[in-house]
């Protein structure tokens, strides 16, 4: 097998550069309290900075967890060295450079997968109405 050398890698991660027109913020994870009763708080997300990434909503990735096969809504392309926790929530505030009137808020499904050129996430709407604090 022949390995990519350091320029190759270097033009691939200009190009992915330029193919992510997008801005979403990583809504940090952090777990809820224990009430009086003993169980647990929901969790609280906290927006992070803005990141430039490229939102595929076309996605019909099919991802294994355990024994349940989970159908993505989108992934996302981000640098290869943005930071995640698979907790953390993604919120897409920029399509296309326009801003989003109403921020879409994804869950992380699995591990980003990593490749020379970037990170590609897994992602699935979230649907219970928690986003960033």
């Amino acid at each position: 097998m022949t390995m990519l050398a350091t320029d190759d890698i270097a033009l691939m991660r200009a190009d992915q550069a330029l193919s992510r027109w997008d801005t979403c913020r990583r809504l940090v994870y952090t777990a809820g309290a224990t009430n009086a009763y003993g169980m647990p708080e929901p969790p609280t997300y906290v927006r992070g900075d803005a990141i430039t990434c490229g939102l595929d909503m076309n996605s019909t990735n099919e991802v294994m967890i355990g024994t349940q096969v989970i159908i993505a809504d989108a992934s996302l392309r981000l640098l290869v060295t943005t930071t995640l926790d698979n907790r953390d929530r993604i919120e897409i505030t920029q399509r296309f450079g326009e801003v989003v009137a109403a921020p879409l808020v994804y869950e992380i499904i699995g591990e980003p997968e990593r490749g020379p050129s970037g990170l590609v996430v897994n992602l699935r709407l979230a649907t219970d109405g928690q986003g960033a604090a």
